[in-house]
């Protein structure tokens, strides 16, 4: 809209936008902006700033709490005995547990389970340390994963399904380097780039799907998925590109599908800038890394470092007026 008259203007039609281009021509003071601002929703109030010092504090320290008794056991060891180290361990996993059993459903009843699936992790790890069972590392993170599946879909958390999505993609990629790569040795970064990119599609499919049955800290989930997804498609186009003892022909296609329908479904069906951002990083890379390529096939090596880094220069301003045009439409909407 014209920000030509800020007096005329219908409060429903202002957005930062508007505000920033009135107070950079001079029509308002610091203070008269940020009352501004308040007053068409653009900032946060004090309510939401509470709902989120709420939930960060909450996540954090339930995340800090279980990681200081798994450090407290280990830390302990040889002073501990047992017995001692086990009951602690579970006493951290069950008085959660209980205690979401008993509360109504809310913010700190989603910590309680976020509590109890995050002291599995430890308590398992303990089990195959001392009892030695001779189960493999990625099989602690397929335990973890499987046996607290069913919390977290009690918590509909976003900040445990963000823990648990890391727990998964940690366990896929030891069970491949351990059990998948003595045997594939050619396919083997083949399948890791491709196991991430096909395991957080589907983690961020279903995360969508179901995204008004989950609850908490924004789209952290969401967006994690897409960072892993274009960081594998990003990845795997430059193995294509800089690896040819490896290159497979799929290679290509499914890091351009990867971005290319990451990219349009977040632009087209579902507008959110910072998932299109990390996606753009991910082209960005792909460009400057074939730029590279291209000059140093043609001998022209000092200036594959010039041009790959004005290739970067460039689609990085690039990208970044085109998010910044997009997030400003987006708060006028």
């Amino acid at each position: 809209m014209s920000a030509a008259a800020p007096e005329r203007a219908p409060l429903r039609d202002v957005s930062r936008a508007d505000i920033d281009h009135w107070t950079h021509a001079g029509l308002f003071d610091a203070a008269q902006r940020d009352a501004a601002l308040r007053l068409v929703g653009a900032t946060p109030d004090a309510a939401a700033w509470h709902r989120f010092l709420a939930q960060l504090f909450l996540f954090s320290g339930t995340l800090f709490l279980t990681a200081a008794l798994g450090y407290f056991v280990a830390y302990n060891w040889n002073a501990m005995g047992r017995f001692a180290k086990i009951g602690l361990l579970e006493i951290a996993v069950a008085v959660p547990a209980i205690l979401a059993l008993v509360m109504q459903d809310g913010l700190q009843r989603r910590a309680a389970l976020c509590g109890a699936f995050l002291a599995t992790g430890p308590l398992l790890a303990y089990i195959g340390q001392t009892y030695q069972t001779g189960a493999d590392p990625w099989e602690l993170f397929a335990a973890w994963s499987a046996l607290t599946l069913p919390w977290l879909v009690v918590a509909r958390w976003r900040p445990a399904w963000a823990v648990w999505l890391v727990i998964v993609n940690v366990g896929l990629q030891l069970y491949l380097a351990e059990v998948w790569q003595p045997v594939v040795l050619d396919w083997r970064e083949s399948a890791h780039l491709a196991s991430v990119i096909v395991v957080n599609a589907v983690a961020l499919a279903l995360l969508e799907r179901f995204a008004s049955a989950i609850h908490g800290a924004g789209r952290i989930a969401e967006r994690l998925c897409v960072l892993a997804i274009a960081a594998g498609a990003t990845l795997l186009f430059c193995l294509f590109v800089m690896d040819s003892q490896v290159r497979q022909a799929w290679h290509l296609p499914v890091a351009a599908l990867a971005l290319g329908l990451t990219g349009w479904w977040y632009r087209a069906r579902q507008l959110d800038v910072v998932a299109l951002g990390f996606v753009s990083l991910g082209v960005i890379a792909c460009a400057v890394v074939l730029t590279a390529k291209v000059l140093s096939e043609l001998h022209f090596k000092s200036g594959a470092f010039l041009f790959g880094g004005m290739v970067a220069i460039g689609l990085s301003a690039m990208a970044g007026q085109w998010l910044t045009r997009l997030s400003r439409g987006q708060e006028a909407a």
